[in-house]
């Protein structure tokens, strides 16, 4: 359970600092739109220490990560979609529809959300191969999902707000770290 909540304190943090206080997104968004982000990264977070520990053949594999990720997710999908509702994701639409891009975007985490829950899983006596890379593969879609709509801000550092990476990097890139967890595990000792 300690690093369900040292990722979920990190990534509030991190969300806050980078938005509230650098980049100046009023206070009054925190509990919706930067607790929003926070979830998603966190969500995220979780999942890749769950195939990290997998991925070493570890006995700590613990599913209260992988359930807290579930729950972190759940709570991401919900306040996305209310923020839709109201018009805070405007790089998402053109002329009040959705854009190519975002659309991609969101059915990618409806299909990840969806398959999450057909992720086999490991009984005892068999290999966690297979559920180490199914659940890999669909945390890279994860970060897929996150990168889709907004890549185009990742070239300009200089416009990064207290030069903080965007979290949307971040998850692509803890994507791409789950691909590596889940297809080439490296067993601990």
């Amino acid at each position: 359970m300690k690093s369900v909540w040292i990722s979920f304190i990190a990534a509030v943090v991190y969300a806050t600092v980078r938005y509230n206080i650098c980049k100046g997104i009023p206070w009054c968004e925190w509990p919706t739109y930067i607790l929003n982000k926070a979830l998603a990264l966190s969500a995220l977070i979780l999942l890749v220490v769950y195939l990290y520990r997998l991925s070493r053949g570890s006995r700590d594999v613990n599913d209260k990560t992988l359930h807290m990720a579930g729950l972190f997710a759940s709570m991401h999908v919900f306040l996305s979609l209310i923020l839709l509702a109201t018009g805070h994701y405007e790089k998402f639409l053109s002329a009040g529809k959705l854009t190519c891009l975002a659309g991609w975007s969101l059915l990618l985490g409806t299909v990840v959300t969806v398959f999450m829950r057909a992720v086999p899983r490991t009984k005892d006596g068999q290999s966690p191969r297979r559920e180490l890379q199914v659940l890999a593969f669909l945390t890279f879609l994860v970060g897929l999902h996150a990168m889709l709509p907004q890549y185009m801000g990742w070239f300009t550092p200089s416009k990064w707000p207290g030069f903080l990476p965007p979290i949307t990097l971040i998850s692509f890139a803890l994507g791409l770290i789950a691909l590596w967890f889940g297809f080439f595990p490296r067993k601990k000792g």
